[in-house]
């Protein structure tokens, strides 16, 4: 991917450097990112800093090659059919009892984890979305009921929030065409309703539910392995997602792992308190084990904004955020945006190549505002 985008760029010299002089923020921030993690590596010698801007490098390569994508009638046509074919894989695959889970009854299909799942499926709708210029026509319906089932077997309230963000743009974006509106809120009941009916997930795969391999050592012996197993094959989508947000506790004495306080530092949030001196200029994103964690686990932080701000510190932050706003051809469509962003605040989705196929699409699509009034 990284070779094809890259010849794309070559053979596209003069139009890659006209959207580099214009974009120059990103261009800037990439450098920035680079110089950071450089500095960094010197210090720890850690290759963990060298990775983290050649997946700077990568996502802004696979965005700029995307741009050159989004004007394609054809292309865009076999990628919205395409979209629809992967939605259905997915749907089949899981009612087969095919894909992982790594968190029973989380679906992860053969992605490496359920958040994971859910956010390419937010973001491949967003695409599909645009290439039918938010139009909610019948290949519309079908791409958003699909995404709509995908994101919640994965069971992750990340995705769940960013859907709830889709769902509210939606009703503004269709708010004056009355058939489009019926037609987007049907999708939405017919999936919920599906799913209220139905206890998902219908099948039972215990032996999918961990990796026995990886969890061997911490779940004990055989015995109390399939313990374990069987008591978690009984578990709904519904009922354990439900369960993971209710059982939050905001107790500043709880240190147990329903803490609010726990999760919080833990997925690296309070470090932004705990080290401030890293605000200006950043820690560079790498070797994690530097800073405070939550027993043995130390975790990359879990927050695209939270990230950005304490590994590139307030510069690089401004520098992506000016990159971001210069990017948009009409600023009204930063809107159609806030599914990701809202993805973004509790979980990281810009190592993400879907994230920013989602965000070449959304960059040179047509102004949501002219649409609605056609």
């Amino acid at each position: 991917m990284l070779f094809v985008s890259f010849t794309i760029l070559c053979m596209n010299k003069n139009q890659t450097k006209s959207f580099l002089i214009k974009n120059k923020y990103g261009s800037i921030f990439l450098a920035y990112a680079i110089l950071i993690n450089f500095i960094y590596f010197t210090l720890y010698a850690d290759l963990d800093f060298l990775y983290s801007s050649l997946h700077w490098i990568y996502g802004l390569l696979i965005f700029t090659t995307f741009l050159f994508f989004t004007q394609n009638k054809f292309i865009n046509n076999v990628f919205c059919i395409l979209l629809i074919i992967n939605y259905l894989f997915i749907i089949i695959a899981y009612f087969s009892g095919y894909g992982n889970y790594s968190y029973w009854p989380r679906y992860d299909y053969f992605f490496n984890g359920p958040n994971q799942l859910g956010y390419f499926s937010l973001c491949m709708y967003i695409v599909c979305s645009v290439i039918q210029k938010y139009k909610f026509n019948w290949i519309l319906f079908s791409a958003h009921s699909m995404m709509l089932f995908v994101v919640i077997i994965t069971g992750g309230r990340s995705s769940y929030l960013a859907v709830v963000g889709l769902f509210l743009i939606s009703i503004y974006i269709y708010r004056r065409k009355i058939k489009e509106l019926g037609l987007y809120i049907a999708s939405v009941l017919l999936i919920l309703s599906a799913c209220n009916i139905f206890d998902l997930p219908l099948h039972d795969r215990t032996k999918q539910v961990f990796h026995e391999e990886a969890y061997s050592e911490i779940l004990g012996s055989k015995s109390n392995q399939n313990n374990i197993l069987d008591s978690n094959s009984k578990l709904s989508i519904f009922r354990t997602t439900n369960e993971r947000i209710t059982s939050l506790s905001f107790s500043a004495k709880d240190e147990s792992s329903e803490s609010i306080m726990t999760q919080l530092l833990a997925r690296g949030y309070l470090r932004l308190i705990k080290y401030p001196q890293y605000l200006i200029f950043g820690s560079g994103q790498g070797l994690d084990s530097r800073f405070e964690g939550q027993g043995s686990f130390i975790y990359e932080i879990h927050s695209s904004f939270a990230a950005l701000l304490f590994y590139y510190g307030i510069f690089g932050l401004l520098f992506f955020l000016k990159f971001f706003w210069d990017a948009f051809e009409y600023k009204v469509n930063i809107i159609y945006s806030t599914p990701l962003m809202l993805y973004g605040l509790f979980t990281y989705g810009l190592r993400s190549p879907y994230f920013w196929i989602a965000l070449a699409y959304l960059m040179t699509s047509p102004s949501i505002s002219a649409i609605n009034e056609d």
